[in-house]
Formats: C-alpha cells, sequence, structure tokens
C-alpha cells in the first residue's frame, strides 16, 4: 500500500525526518520449535496489528502511515509524524496490554519459569523506544523502512516486559528505564 503521508517525507530532503521508532523482539523466540514459532508470530502479529489499528483511531492517523518492519524475532516500528515520543509511548502501552491479557489464558508452569514454551502461543517481549532523526525509504520489497544512525536495535538491553527509553548518543547509557 502507498502512504501519502511517507511518500511526501521521501520526496523531501531525501526521506530524512525526525521520528520514533519502537523496536520489539520476541523473548526466547529461537528456543522454540517451528510449529510453536509460527503459533507465535501469528499473536504477535494480531496483538502489534490491534494496537496500531485502535492507536491509529485515537489519534486520528491513517494505519498506512506507520513503517512497519518485520525482523523476523520481532518488528521495528517508526512513527514518523514528530518528534513527541507520545505515539509510541501509546502503542507500546497498548501492545504490553495486549500480551498480559494473551498470557493470562491459560497457566503453564514451564512459559513461567522459562519465559517460552512450545505449548502454547504466550511470549513476553523486550521493547525500546528510540528517538532521532532517520532515513525512511521503500526497500526491496517495495515496504517501507527506516535507517539512520540512533535507530539501531537496542532492544536486547530490556528485560522481559520491559520497555526502555533512549534519546542520548549511543555512547551513554539509556535516560529511563521503564517497566510495564
Amino acid at each position: 500500500m502507498s502512504s501519502q503521508h511517507l511518500e511526501a517525507l521521501i520526496a523531501q530532503n531525501h526521506g530524512s525526518a525526525h521520528m520514533q521508532v519502537v523496536h520489539i523482539n520476541i523473548v526466547q523466540y529461537s528456543k522454540r520449535q517451528s510449529y510453536s514459532q509460527s503459533a507465535v508470530i501469528h499473536e504477535f502479529t494480531r496483538l502489534v496489528n490491534s494496537a496500531l489499528l485502535d492507536l491509529a483511531q485515537q489519534a486520528a492517523l491513517s494505519a498506512e502511515d506507520i513503517v512497519k518492519a518485520p525482523t523476523g524475532d520481532g518488528i521495528i516500528i517508526a512513527f514518523t509524524f514528530d518528534d513527541d515520543p507520545a505515539l509510541a509511548n501509546q502503542f507500546v502501552k497498548s501492545f504490553d496490554e495486549g500480551i498480559r491479557q494473551l498470557n493470562q489464558r491459560i497457566h503453564c508452569q514451564h512459559f513461567e519459569n522459562t519465559q517460552w514454551c512450545n505449548c502454547h502461543p504466550h511470549f513476553h517481549a523486550k521493547m525500546t523506544i528510540n528517538g532521532g532523526c532517520g532515513i525512511v525509504y521503500k526497500d526491496a520489497n517495495g515496504s517501507y523502512n527506516v535507517v539512520g544512525p540512533r535507530l539501531d536495535r537496542v532492544a536486547v538491553a530490556a528485560g522481559a516486559s520491559e520497555a526502555m527509553v533512549t534519546s542520548l548518543p549511543a555512547s551513554l547509557p539509556p535516560i529511563l528505564h521503564i517497566e510495564l
């Protein structure tokens, strides 16, 4: 799908834009068997899309104007509307609530002890919100994507069901740690 908002960003200043980027990684994803990975990705995608649609409706945005770049064991989501982290924060809270509701459906001792199992598609996620300048572009698949020096993946530093917010130079530690 084409986004007038993102196409305008690409046409202006060679795609350079201020943005808030959410990095999400599924905890212990690679330990699961492939049938379980498929089920987890299905639930993960459902929760991401639900949180994005809720946010788009609340903020009167088009969901197509939000950059979504799957990473295999997670996703990168870029909000290019302004340099205010409110949209990214709202998304993370909504997504985290979806995970909590999913994980409360079934009691599984192995999942509670290890943060993963092959019994069901429950999962935990590590999340980071980075802000800064980046480049919006269309990738080889024709999908929108983002790159930039402040937009590297640092979600691995967060713990399960935690979000980290960073906006300092990469050489400095994060300025805020939010436990959800």
